[in-house]
């Protein structure tokens, strides 16, 4: 089964660089080792709607982890969200393109092969809106969670002991 995992955000913009953060850590992991028998590809994505679904064409699974603020969990929390929850994701939807749910069905519509499972990640964040390129210390300290957490869904159990800034 091939699997994709994209980390999405933006990478000037604070915490909303959280799934990037999550995507990069993942990759260089598994890069570390000389196997990749879980067909596992790593992408990060900067804009959402169609960007994301083009580049889940192809793949038999998509794991997707993103910056979110709810107030609704402690900073750093991961949660697995559903199609009803995207509009609380700052990148899942886009008022430049379209959102995520609709990329889906136009690609499907078109033909494209999406994949059969799609999980979405959101990694409770504290400052998505400021200009900066360091994470609040509650979100750095759970990237090295996320991907593991992450790591483990794919059947992958490498060792992760990183925070990022």
């Amino acid at each position: 089964m091939r699997t994709v995992i994209l980390g999405i955000g933006n990478p000037i913009l604070s915490d909303d660089a959280a799934g990037l953060k999550v995507a990069q850590l993942i990759d260089e992991t598994l890069k570390k080792t000389k196997d990749n028998i879980y067909e596992i590809d790593v992408k990060q994505i900067y804009t959402g709607g169609l960007a994301i679904a083009e580049a889940m064409a192809g793949y038999d699974e998509a794991i997707i982890i993103d910056a979110i603020v709810t107030g609704l969990y402690p900073v750093g929390t991961v949660k697995e969200l559903t199609l009803e929850d995207l509009p609380k994701a700052r990148n899942i939807t886009n008022t430049h393109d379209t959102d995520f749910s609709s990329a889906i069905e136009v690609a499907r519509s078109l033909d494209i092969q999406m994949p059969d499972r799609i999980r979405i990640f959101g990694l409770e964040s504290d400052d998505v809106g400021s200009f900066g390129e360091r994470l609040s210390e509650g979100v750095g300290k759970a990237i090295g969670r996320a991907a593991r957490m992450i790591l483990s869904i794919t059947g992958r159990q490498e060792e992760i002991n990183q925070e990022a800034t």
